[in-house]
């Protein structure tokens, strides 16, 4: 059995993670860069096939879902935004510009809560791997449901910011 990716649904970590990525993701949607991006987009933009679409109103919704288990996650997803509509309109097109606002502006948000972030992070990755031991202990299979493992170390990779 593969160990969900949300596995710390309970715990007050990953609450307080989602409040404050809750918190950055709606002074994102305020921005008027943000209003290309709120809703999903079509698979087929300009004749380009996008492979894996991503939307603001998705993103809120693996928020609530307790998807992201770090800063890295989240703005993974908003360079992914960036990164589609770059391939579809162009690197230097006006929706490719506000993509990268969008981006720029969360990363300066998430500076505005950089302790609590990292002290989060850090305490999320001791979550998952005593999860991980426990259902390892129980001789399930360990991996998470996307496929990657739980790092070993205790720092948050910050290396996708």
């Amino acid at each position: 059995m593969a160990m969900p990716k949300n596995t710390v649904i309970h715990n007050d970590d990953q609450i307080t993670l989602s409040f404050l990525l809750d918190k950055v993701h709606d002074d994102v949607l305020l921005l008027t860069d943000s209003t290309p991006f709120r809703k999903p987009a079509k698979k087929k933009v300009n004749n380009t096939v996008v492979k894996n679409p991503m939307d603001l109103e998705t993103m809120g919704m693996n928020i609530v879902n307790q998807v992201y288990q770090s800063r890295a996650d989240y703005l993974q997803d908003i360079q992914l935004i960036a990164d589609n509509t770059a391939k579809c309109k162009g690197a230097n097109a006006k929706h490719t510009i506000c993509a990268r606002n969008m981006l720029e502006h969360a990363r300066g948000k998430m500076k505005e809560y950089d302790h609590f972030f990292c002290q989060l992070e850090v305490n999320i990755i001791k979550h998952l791997k005593q999860a991980k031991a426990k259902l390892s202990a129980c001789g399930d299979v360990t991996d998470s449901s996307d496929g990657s493992d739980v790092s070993d170390s205790d720092e948050s990779d910050d290396s996708r910011m």
